[in-house]
């Protein structure tokens, strides 16, 4: 029983994407309702408890990883704690949806949730691509000088641009 749990962990970063498209596309849904004059409430309601209900499968994939994972202790701590303020912070959403609270509470709990998706989302990045994996590229500017007299044109000219614009991100 414990290789079977242990094996569920893993699809922690599968099931994930899940909950994240659900909320964003239910937050769209939303925020259209006042542009496009519609009524979308029982769509967005489904959506914020499919988004809820994920985002608990989710957490739990992601505790059982964490449990056997070898990962940064203080990174997968901020990301565990991250992953279950959002998940509550979507049942909250949720909730006011149901209550039917005044539309701009609503959105501005939908805004404080995505952002706070978009943390947590940046934190599990981290983890599985490396702390730097959203810096940008360092580029060097050189300038060559080639006597087009003596050039082998792919290995003195194309060559070093590749080298330098493309290698550094597609090795």
């Amino acid at each position: 029983m414990e290789e079977i749990i242990k094996y569920l962990g893993n699809f922690h970063p599968v099931v994930l994407h899940l909950p994240i498209g659900a909320f964003l596309f239910t937050f769209l849904l939303f925020a259209s309702q006042k542009f496009l004059k519609s009524n979308f409430d029982p769509a967005v309601r489904l959506g914020l408890l499919f988004s809820f209900i994920t985002s608990i499968i989710t957490s739990i994939f992601g505790y059982i990883l964490r449990l056997n994972g070898d990962y940064d202790i203080v990174l997968v701590d901020r990301h565990m704690w991250l992953a279950i303020a959002t998940t509550v912070l979507i049942g909250f959403v949720l909730y006011l949806h149901k209550k039917q609270k005044a539309f701009n509470h609503i959105l501005s709990s939908f805004v404080f949730a995505t952002i706070l998706l978009t943390i947590t989302g940046h934190n599990g990045g981290s983890l599985t691509h490396g702390k730097d994996y959203l810096k940008l590229p360092e580029f060097q500017e050189t300038v060559m000088i080639v006597s087009y007299d003596s050039v082998h044109v792919f290995n003195d000219v194309i060559f070093p641009i590749i080298d330098t614009k493309c290698v550094k991100c597609h090795n």
